[in-house]
């Protein structure tokens, strides 16, 4: 995964259901509309994007498989007061359905 791919799956993360127009002024416009469209294909064809509505109605999320399978940057979570940290208190075992192919 490139750092293009980071940065939209990390603004996805934190403003779920975003058009592309709110991804490319989210990220302060750093690269143009039609760079960040093409980041939000290659995330939709590995998986880690869903995407819902059509044309300008798009919406864009991270998905399950992405909430499964993204990495974890410990050292930045331990370096957060235990009150800011995000704990999850179960475990979403419908995940693992949705995720894994049958």
């Amino acid at each position: 995964m490139d750092s293009k791919q980071t940065i939209v799956l990390n603004f996805l993360k934190a403003q779920p259901q975003s058009s592309s127009k709110k991804v490319f002024e989210g990220i302060g416009e750093v690269w143009s509309l039609a760079t960040v469209k093409r980041v939000l294909e290659q995330l939709l064809a590995t998986d880690l994007v869903i995407q819902s509505g059509k044309g300008k109605a798009t919406k864009y999320a991270c998905s399950p498989q992405f909430e499964l399978l993204y990495p974890i940057d410990m050292a930045a979570y331990f370096e957060k007061e235990i009150d800011e940290r995000e704990i999850r208190n179960s475990f979403n075992l419908g995940l693992i359905a949705g995720v894994c192919p049958k």
